[in-house]
């Protein structure tokens, strides 16, 4: 039987068991459609299925096909939940899509419901110990459980976030990531499964279905109804010879019965980076059958990813060459650069996570995790013999420039009149570019400021923004033909416009900047890098995360494919502050340590470009109440910045403001107020009064004065941030929303709750205007407003806003 023969079975096979027993057969008759060979070979593999097998004992347990799904129409109600569809029916349960129906906030969930006829004592306790299992996981890559109870016919019920997502293979072959892309999505499976072992939580099932990316690209792992907790009984489900598992991804313990342990779910985990890599199983390619596939899964070695895809390349049928162009295509990549990408790291990579002994596969999916992290970085990984002819390979990717030079030395004496006039002339070509490109954009500047000299405005006021704005449209009337130039400047004019806080105009610019940039040099340069960089923080800025994590990974994802340390180190620190922003932190964690350490490998470990990461590191570490940490991180930034820069710089002063939030909540009032002297004292030595720096030390200042009591002097000083705000940024800024809510904040310290509540409410609105509709600090203002109703005795108010902050921040998460 040919491959596609196979998967045409093996679909419709899979399809069948998904109906009642009864209504199989009929099933596939009508989807064979007269094919009878395909209708026998089907059958005969649904009547191996019913005898006892080794292999798919573990389907589900089959009592559950002559009962069939709970018939739960659309708009029946559950609870306090209506079902909309069904998204999908197991053994023993069934998954609808329902919505909140009881009126207090709009709420998608995934309900899972027990069928009927499956409600025995063993069934029973399995589900509960499901719902269990999902209580204790919290997590940014595991879908949460939400609620849970009896329906009125006493059947239990439990409510998942509901993951509106594609299998991680699909998602990636649909979007065409490349190899990094998938990596990085990859580990951030790695991490959610670590974190789940870490909790004595083995999954058991892990599988592209059962890992869903969102349409933003974040990473989602469902489905523990088969997971068991390291220690507990299992239920009988392996005693009673049910074994529970996907054939395809299960590890060779599984399939042969033998004790199930944490190394079974890296083996899934080798499966699943397998496709994902080389877009073909591990053995499913080289088995007709079922009983083939368990026994490749217990007795062959996986072959090479590399290999895999080289045969299937070198295969002289027109399906196989076309097969093979379709999975490079998806990657990004030709068959013989995927073939050449995946040969070395990453092909002992994926073998040692699939070696048939689970002592000697990753100890752990966090091994895992840090052994792709380690190829990523160009670093030897640790799955593969440590060779001098390999660490030396490594020693000269991770060192190109150095070997390159050292290697131009050696062929220099052969060729050194050729080489010197070939540089002559291009560093001649080069000058004479860069001297053209030096006189348009003086040119250009000189005209721009002249708009402000007071012959030319006539005793018109000439504002930064008017400038800018001015600005924008000379370039593009005047540098169209220098698109080269022309990409400078709008980058420059960009940045320019989101310092101002005009992040809309500032957005405009930069994608502008990148797009000329692509046009003219194709993706891979530094220069793309640094704009998507600049782009990025605006919109994170912004609130507009999705399409700022969308950019920061494309922006690393060429910085990894140019081989260019600091332009990877840029793109990860801010693709970091990103997922900080979003509250995905053990992601942000892991990107903020690899931008430092490559900053630190590139500068030395004082490196002083990592000193604001260190800073930005350290401000998460405190947000997450990992106070200790904060501190050395802090201590760290501040000995590099003050050796760097001196005391009196504007770094220096940025890590000590935030330095001294984390004392204020480690309960060091006095240290943090003595702090907050000097911080104060530098701004204003460095700025001229009513600088928007001044006005961040001074809100700050005035939170610290609230904890201590002091009301009067920190409403004072709120309102002296306001004012410096208004006069700097306008009306219309993201600043002055902040300091409306810290002013607001201070009032209700006061129970002035008038005019606090009105202050929060100006603040709600002026941050949908500007930084849109989906911000965090939209949530902390509600709550906030539910706090001045609940106060004054509005408990129904109260409640009303307490649910809608809840509910939004749910929602962004």
């Amino acid at each position: 039987m040919d491959t596609e023969r196979w998967k045409r079975v093996e679909t419709l096979f899979h399809d069948a068991l998904e109906r009642p027993a009864g209504e199989r057969e009929t099933f596939v008759r009508d989807v064979c459609a007269g094919d009878d060979e395909l209708f026998n070979e089907v059958m005969a593999l649904i009547k191996a299925d019913d005898a006892p097998h080794s292999l798919l004992e573990g389907r589900a347990i089959d009592a559950a096909a002559a009962v069939g799904p709970p018939t739960l129409m659309e708009g029946t109600r559950v609870g306090q939940y209506r079902i909309v569809r069904t998204i999908g029916t197991g053994g023993m349960g069934v998954v609808y899509l329902a919505e909140r129906a009881d009126g207090q906030f709009e709420q998608r969930v995934a309900l899972k419901l027990i069928k009927r006829g499956m409600d025995s004592d063993l069934i029973l306790s399995r589900f509960h110990t499901e719902r269990r299992i999902l209580a204790r996981l919290q997590h940014p890559n595991i879908a949460s459980l939400l609620d849970g109870g009896l329906t009125e016919d006493g059947l239990p019920f439990f409510t998942m976030e509901y993951v509106d997502g594609q299998p991680i293979t699909a998602y990636s072959d649909q979007r065409r990531l490349t190899v990094e892309a998938r990596l990085d999505l990859f580990q951030s499976v790695c991490a959610a499964v670590q974190y789940a072992q870490g909790n004595l939580i083995v999954h058991r099932d892990l599988k592209p279905s059962n890992i869903l990316v969102t349409h933003d690209g974040h990473v989602k792992l469902l489905d523990f109804g088969i997971a068991r907790v390291l220690g507990e009984d299992d239920l009988g489900l392996t005693r009673s010879n049910h074994r529970v598992m996907t054939p395809a991804y299960a590890s060779p313990e599984q399939v042969i019965g033998a004790p199930i342990t944490t190394a079974s779910d890296v083996y899934s985990l080798g499966v699943v980076l397998y496709e994902l890599l080389c877009g073909r199983h591990p053995h499913r390619e080289t088995t007709s059958t079922p009983v083939e596939l368990e026994r490749a899964i217990a007795g062959t070695q996986a072959e090479r990813p590399s290999r895999s895809v080289s045969r299937l390349g070198v295969d002289d049928t027109a399906d196989a060459q076309a097969s093979a162009e379709s999975i490079a295509s998806c990657r990004r990549l030709t068959p013989a650069r995927l073939r050449k990408r995946l040969a070395g790291d990453l092909d002992n990579i994926c073998l040692v996570a699939l070696r048939k002994e689970p002592e000697r596969r990753y100890s752990s999916p966090g091994v895992l995790h840090d052994d792709i992290q380690r190829h990523l970085s160009g670093r030897p990984v640790h799955a593969r013999s440590d060779t001098l002819q390999y660490r030396f390979a490594k020693f000269v990717s991770r060192n190109r420039v150095a070997v390159a030079a050292a290697a131009a030395l050696v062929l220099l004496g052969a060729v050194l009149t050729t080489l010197y006039m070939t540089r002559l002339a291009s560093e001649r070509d080069r000058a004479r570019l860069e001297a053209t490109k030096a006189a348009e954009v003086s040119e250009f500047l000189s005209g721009l400021f002249a708009s402000a000299d007071p012959y030319t405005s006539r005793g018109e006021t000439t504002t930064a923004r008017e400038m800018l704005d001015k600005g924008r449209d000379r370039v593009h009337e005047e540098l169209s033909g220098q698109p080269d130039v022309l990409a400078d400047m709008l980058k420059t004019i960009g940045t320019a416009y989101g310092n101002l806080g005009v992040y809309d105009d500032a957005v405009k610019a930069l994608e502008e900047s990148i797009a000329l940039r692509m046009q003219l040099e194709g993706d891979h340069r530094e220069e793309v890098v640094e704009t998507m960089v600049a782009l990025l923080s605006f919109l994170s800025e912004m609130g507009r995360y999705q399409e700022a994590d969308s950019l920061g990974r494309e922006a690393v994802a060429i910085a990894r494919d140019l081989s260019d340390k600091r332009s990877l180190g840029g793109a990860l620190g801010m693709l970091g502050l990103c997922r900080n922003y979003q509250g995905r932190y053990d992601e942000a964690e892991r990107l903020y340590r690899e931008s430092i350490d490559i900053w630190c490998s590139v500068e030395g470990p004082d490196s002083r470009t990592a000193s604001p990461l260190m800073n930005n590191f350290g401000l998460m570490l405190h947000e997450v109440s990992r106070y200790a940490e904060a501190d050395s991180m802090f201590k760290r930034a501040l000995a590099i910045q003050e050796k760097e820069y001196g005391n009196r710089h504007p770094e220096t002063a940025t890590t000590r403001y935030n330095y001294a939030q984390l004392m204020a909540d480690e309960g060091n009032l006095t240290e943090a107020r003595a702090m907050w002297d000097e911080v104060l004292a530098t701004d204003r030595a460095l700025y001229p009064e009513g600088h928007p720096a001044i006005a961040f030390t001074l809100s700050a200042y005035g939170r610290l004065l609230s904890r201590i009591g002091d009301f009067q002097q920190a409403e004072k000083l709120q309102r002296a941030s306001l004012e410096i705000r208004r006069n700097y940024h306008g009306d219309e800024h993201p600043d002055v929303a902040y300091c409306l809510s810290s002013l607001g904040r201070a009032l209700y310290d006061q129970a002035y709750y008038d005019e606090a509540e009105a202050l929060l409410r100006e603040s709600l609105a002026l941050h949908v205007r500007v930084t849109g509709p989906r911000h965090p600090v939209l949530g902390n203002n509600m709550n906030a407003i539910g706090l001045i109703q609940y106060d004054r005795g509005d408990y129904a108010a109260a409640d009303t806003s307490f649910a809608n902050s809840f509910q939004f921040q749910r929602s962004i998460m």
